[in-house]
């Protein structure tokens, strides 16, 4: 396991906080995503939902990435190889 996969519900948190996403948003779109794999510097997610996909790119991209970022740059352990030139970005299917 990975550590976004370990770290994977406090950054849905966090970003839930920050960007203060509904109850319902998050139970809809945010909740069911899930890590599907990490390579390099791209994460990639699975929606759960087909129609989710465009909705989560359109929506909440911009809010995920940022977060994500600072959640893991903030918690760099071994086995992370990013570094602080190193921007993860997002795939979302």
């Amino acid at each position: 396991m990975s550590i976004i996969e370990e770290k994977w519900e406090e950054i849905i948190d966090l970003l839930c906080t920050d960007y203060s996403v509904s109850y319902l948003s998050y139970q809809t779109w945010l909740k069911p995503m899930k890590v599907k794999d990490f390579h390099g510097n791209t994460l990639t997610i699975s929606t759960g939902k087909e129609e989710g996909v465009a909705f989560i790119s359109r929506k909440y991209r911009k809010q995920i990435e940022p977060v994500l970022n600072a959640m893991l740059f903030s918690n760099l352990k071994e086995g992370l190889k990013t570094g602080p030139s190193q921007v993860i970005k997002l795939s979302i299917r």
